[in-house]
């Protein structure tokens, strides 16, 4: 029997990973999307916006570097955050 869909667990290139929390627009908020983006701005890709970060600190993201109306999801890695492809 095959296990069920676990809603918290994902998998990124054969990895599993742990979703943390949806990023929000509180302004109250310790996840602020918009302190979020200001943080790593400097070592995102162009063109990446997160949505999300799992308890690691790394982003779940928009990427919509190859297509500007449909992005696809990428997972950025924070310790490779030095190589600023560091997408999965």
């Amino acid at each position: 029997m095959e296990p069920g869909v676990i809603p918290y667990l994902f998998e990124a290139e054969g990895i599993e990973k742990v979703f943390g929390s949806l990023l929000s627009y509180d302004d109250e908020s310790s996840d602020n999307i918009e302190e979020e983006y200001e943080n790593y701005r400097d070592t995102l890709p162009n063109d990446i916006i997160p949505f999300s970060i799992d308890p690691a600190g790394n982003l779940i993201c928009f990427d919509y570097k190859s297509n500007k109306g449909e992005a696809i999801i990428v997972f950025w890695d924070h310790e490779g955050a030095w190589e600023k492809e560091m997408l999965i």
